[in-house]
């Protein structure tokens, strides 16, 4: 029988001393989110190298570096964060709305990311991201850090039993 896992709301973060703590516990919990809540990879049809068709989760802290990269070129509102991602990893990313959008929310909670109203190219209402200093510097050490572990991927999946 597996654990019980922890769910920490967004309520419980913001009413905490141990905020950063709780962010961290929060982050895996966004992981955690049943198969049609979650992030999923989606085979690029066409391709040689076409995943399965079944869906997988995000590693955690793959969504986070996805949305700082796709923000590094200036600001989006939500939906076109989600299509940045799809069209950056050609369609291999799809990124559905109950990940994103709290996501986005903690992000911006944490400080990675600036909020702003603003119109979108439709004339509707739309709620604007962009990464701050702090969410640049995230972006570097999330890049610097997934490197590493691709790397380390790469080594062990081309070792020779």
């Amino acid at each position: 029988m597996r654990p019980a896992k922890r769910r920490i709301t967004l309520a419980t973060c913001l009413g905490s001393r141990d905020f950063l703590r709780n962010v961290s516990s929060y982050r895996t919990s966004i992981c955690q989110l049943p198969a049609e809540r979650a992030a999923h990879i989606a085979p690029h049809a066409g391709t040689e190298d076409e995943l399965p068709p079944e869906t997988m989760e995000l590693l955690q802290g793959t969504l986070d570096l996805l949305i700082l990269k796709s923000l590094a070129l200036g600001p989006l509102h939500g939906l076109g964060v989600a299509r940045r991602i799809e069209q950056v990893t050609k369609g291999t990313f799809s990124v559905k709305p109950g990940s994103l959008f709290p996501a986005l929310h903690r992000m911006e909670e944490t400080g990675w990311l600036a909020a702003y109203w603003g119109e979108s190219s439709n004339n509707r209402k739309a709620k604007y991201y962009e990464l701050t200093k702090r969410g640049r510097r995230q972006l570097e050490t999330e890049t610097e850090r997934w490197g590493k572990i691709s790397l380390a991927i790469g080594r062990a999946l081309s070792a020779e039993s």
